[in-house]
């Protein structure tokens, strides 16, 4: 099974984009971490094979923040991939 951590300013986004990957059939573990702050910590012990992240133009969600999260996330676990959620704003 696959963990896919999520890691969402807008909470009800974040909770359907996690149904749906739960109800996909495909054998995903969804998890939601609530703060940005949060995200580095969780992955430690949960190890996730992607770490989804919105971005938008408010701290601590902006590009460069969740750009820092990302780096810290390559040199902690190579092989996880990075998928950066960008809204029309």
């Amino acid at each position: 099974m696959r963990r896919i951590v999520i890691n969402m300013q807008n909470f009800l986004f974040c909770n359907a984009i996690s149904d749906t990957l739960r109800r996909s059939g495909n054998e995903l573990d969804p998890y939601i971490v609530d703060s940005p702050d949060k995200v580095l910590e969780e992955c430690k012990w949960l190890i996730p094979h992607t770490l989804l992240l919105e971005v938008t133009g408010y701290m601590p969600w902006k590009l460069c923040e969740r750009m820092k999260i990302r780096d810290a996330m390559k040199v902690q676990r190579p092989s996880c991939k990075i998928v950066l959620v960008v809204d029309e704003n």
